[in-house]
């Protein structure tokens, strides 16, 4: 099973590159807000835990500056409890004028998995962050 996503965003697509290499979409899905690791390049690592469902991590396969992040999401949770959930994140960031499409795309997900819901609720919430920040996103420093 695949889930396909776009959103509009009003800002430019380096402003949503910088904040997902920072973890902002990650801690959009209601994480603890500690427990993010976050080793943003090929090849790197992340992982993080929510409160009540249980925790996720993955590799990044493909980062693209400003256009393109790749990566696999590995969930473990109740509904998982003995086997791990490993599915494919693929993000497009495409410039729109003054906007950003970000394009999402969660593939290789099994039947019964609920993932359509959450990303509509956790791509909101990331739109509100990106658009009105509370505070500043520090620069993208590549390593």
């Amino acid at each position: 099973m695949q889930i396909s996503k776009t959103i509009k965003i009003a800002q430019r697509h380096e402003e949503i590159f910088r904040a997902i290499s920072l973890g902002e979409l990650f801690r959009s899905t209601g994480i603890l807000q500690p427990s993010l690791r976050l080793d943003f390049r090929p090849e790197g690592t992340y992982s993080f835990l929510w409160p009540t469902t249980g925790k996720c991590k993955g590799i990044f396969l493909v980062i693209i500056p400003s256009s393109l992040i790749s990566f696999t999401w590995m969930k473990s949770d109740a509904l998982y409890s003995k086997d791990t959930l490993i599915s494919l994140v693929q993000i497009r960031l495409i410039p729109n004028g003054h906007n950003t499409l970000l394009e999402l795309i969660h593939s290789d997900l099994p039947e019964e998995a609920s993932y359509e819901c959450m990303w509509d609720e956790v791509l909101a919430i990331f739109k509100r962050k990106i658009e009105v920040p509370s505070l500043p996103i520090p620069a993208f420093t590549p390593s």
